[in-house]
């Protein structure tokens, strides 16, 4: 009976382990997002100046909408990330279950989208588009 324990830990081991790679491979998904996001914006803003758009609303409205459009795919690499961490924690508590020691509580399903859409990481994007908004509004 032990060694069927043993074997099953292992597995449990083993996939907590590629649960953990995945939740890294999201979190420099995360990191890329925000660098490509500043590319574009940078990018979008030259072309406009270089085109010479005289519309500057029009400006911060594509920035704005870029802004949204990156927010919004970084925020699910964040929903991602936490729905694997449940799954980190569901089969950590499976081997706690088999081994006899207490199981902790696995709370991170209430309210997943709205921690992924607002989270610290995320902090530049907010700080980002308030000054647009306000920028949009004082033009």
């Amino acid at each position: 009976m032990n060694n069927k324990n043993d074997t099953k830990d292992k597995l449990s081991w083993d996939k907590i382990n590629q649960l953990h790679e995945a939740v890294s491979n999201f979190s420099k998904q995360s990191f890329d997002i925000k660098k490509l996001w500043i590319t574009v914006e940078v990018s979008a803003i030259t072309l406009m100046m270089s085109l010479k758009v005289k519309d500057f609303k029009f400006i911060v409205i594509v920035s704005i909408a870029v802004l949204i459009f990156f927010y919004l795919l970084d925020s699910m690499t964040y929903y991602y990330q936490d729905k694997l961490r449940e799954g980190i924690a569901k089969e950590q508590n499976s081997i706690r279950k088999r081994n006899g020691i207490i199981e902790e509580k696995v709370e991170r399903t209430n309210w997943r989208f709205i921690r992924s859409l607002l989270n610290w990481s995320h902090l530049l994007y907010y700080i980002v588009i308030t000054i647009l908004v306000v920028t949009y509004i004082l033009c």
